[in-house]
């Protein structure tokens, strides 16, 4: 008998012991080799039975599927299917192989885009075989597990087509090209190669096409993730595809519903958008998830919320959810870190309305907002809490409130706030220390704190800043006058001179402060008493 018939019937006879779930006795590097080896050969009918095997000796088994990838098995599959590629057949059992080796095996999927083979492979996606299509689509949806594969995959000819594809298929077949589109949309690489306005366009009407009930679910999610691309995004506020939401979210099918509140967490980030979801009334809508338990639901929904705040015209707004406080007031003490950051930046935003501040002057809410600025291990919640102490400072007219705040933290926090990179938040410490210098026990604390020196004063003084230092010698006037150690400590300081600059500066802008002139009186006035 002939070797290549030998070989041919060992072939078919692992094959069929593989199926019988004896998969695990042929795994061994020699038995492994010989049927990659076959892989080569330049009879069909070889492959075919070599492919066989090794697709039953992978299948559903991770431990033989790491072991075939440690071996040469992508280069000789890739050559198979470009020698073969008008053998249906032939090439059905090939990727057959992909899909049972690639599933869940990254470094498979990786391997096939590094040797070219997206680019081969994806030229049987357009194949008139449905079979073959079937297959071929099965081997894809997992080879895009890989975000390497994604983008190999945006930048084939063949997907430029998928949107035709998917609403010429029907069935399974349409379901699998969308879940290729969905799993392209999602990243942003291969996001970015695909989008243009006549792909996003085309994408909306055929989202609104006769297409099966789990395509369309899909094809919509796809849509949501197009929309955090600059262009995608643009061209749904064109053609107002984004008017379509609000009744989306209201819908009765909980994935739809889902679907567009993922949607609106992408496509919130502009201020046109904000003022127009919240003249949708679209808060109406979002307060019935407040009772969802899954706490990535609750991320969406706080993301939505706080995006919706940013521009200053909808925070008033709020006012007529009261709905939206007592939300936030039960995700205070949550400690879920994505929900802390998103919480703490919204009840910043927020907390820039007097009518809200009331809210969070209980002292157990202060005591949370002062432990997260303090100690909070995410800069961005530290951040956050502190601005928020901040607006509870300058908008409460309780000086106990104040005091409290004072005594049990705010010190440490104000100094945080001069210790900004931004000007709106070191001048929020300005006038925070021009509030609480009327208040004596306050002022107390703060002139006696350990980091409140003549550098601190030159510091804040040299920022050259109108808005933070008029109010902060307003401050520090009052500091002068209320401790005559402070007084003496400063007048026998070079902190005259750096004052007497500053007020020249303003003046050369045209832009005099008095409070300036009068402070330097002051110091003066000590010098010629001593």
């Amino acid at each position: 008998m002939e070797k290549s018939r030998l070989r041919d019937l060992l072939s078919d006879l692992i094959g069929e012991c593989c199926k019988s779930k004896h998969q695990n006795k042929f795994a061994k590097p020699e038995i492994v080799n010989f049927l990659i080896r076959n892989l080569s050969s330049q009879d069909p009918e070889s492959v075919r039975l070599a492919a066989r095997a090794l697709s039953n000796f992978v299948y559903q088994n991770k431990q033989n599927s790491a072991l075939i990838v440690n071996t040469n098995i992508v280069k000789s599959l890739l050559h198979a299917v470009h020698d073969f590629s008008d053998n249906y057949e032939l090439v059905r059992t090939l990727f057959g192989l992909i899909l049972n080796v690639s599933d869940e095996n990254v470094n498979f999927q990786i391997q096939i885009g590094g040797n070219g083979g997206i680019e081969l492979l994806s030229s049987f996606i357009n194949t008139q075989d449905e079979e073959l299509r079937y297959i071929v689509l099965r081997a894809f949806s997992s080879l895009v597990e890989s975000e390497v594969n994604r983008l190999l995959l945006a930048q084939t000819s063949s997907i430029q087509n998928i949107l035709s594809l998917i609403a010429n298929s029907s069935g399974e077949t349409q379901e699998l090209l969308c879940d290729i589109f969905s799993a392209l949309a999602m990243s942003k690489e291969s996001r970015d190669k695909m989008v243009n306005e006549n792909f996003v366009v085309k994408g909306w009407k055929l989202f609104n096409s006769n297409l099966s009930k789990t395509a369309r679910k899909i094809l919509f999610r796809s849509m949501s993730y197009l929309s955090l691309n600059d262009i995608g995004l643009e061209t749904m506020v064109k053609h107002n595809i984004i008017d379509s939401f609000p009744s989306l979210i209201k819908s009765k099918d909980p994935e739809y519903a889902l679907g567009a509140v993922i949607w609106m967490c992408n496509i919130s980030r502009t201020e046109e958008i904000c003022i127009k979801l919240m003249e949708e009334r679209i808060v109406e809508d979002l307060i019935k998830y407040f009772d969802e338990k899954n706490e990535k639901f609750q991320i969406l929904i706080l993301s939505i919320l706080r995006n919706l705040a940013i521009p200053i015209i909808n925070r008033k707004k709020y006012l007529e959810y009261p709905k939206v406080v007592d939300y936030l007031n039960l995700l205070l003490n949550n400690k879920n870190p994505k929900i802390q950051l998103l919480l703490f930046s919204f009840i910043r935003l927020l907390t820039t309305l007097p009518e809200i501040v009331e809210n969070f002057l209980e002292k157990e809410k202060i005591n949370i907002l002062l432990k997260n600025s303090l100690s909070h291990e995410l800069k961005n919640v530290q951040s956050s809490c502190s601005i928020t102490i901040g607006n509870l400072i300058t908008s409460t007219s309780s000086s106990e409130i104040i005091k409290y705040i004072i005594s049990n933290g705010g010190t440490e926090v104000i100094f945080q706030l001069f210790a900004s990179e931004h000007d709106t938040i070191i001048c929020q410490g300005s006038r925070i220390l021009q509030k609480i210098s009327s208040i004596p026990e306050a002022l107390k604390k703060f002139i006696f704190h350990d980091d409140f020196s003549i550098d601190f004063v030159t510091y804040v003084l040299e920022k050259n800043n109108v808005e933070i230092v008029k109010p902060f010698c307003i401050f520090l006037k009052n500091c002068l006058q209320s401790s005559e150690l402070f007084l003496i400590n400063f007048a026998n300081s070079s902190i005259i001179s750096t004052i007497q600059q500053i007020t020249s500066n303003f003046k050369l802008q045209n832009n005099p402060l008095p409070i300036l002139d009068e402070i330097v009186v002051l110091l003066q006035n000590v010098g010629k008493n001593n």
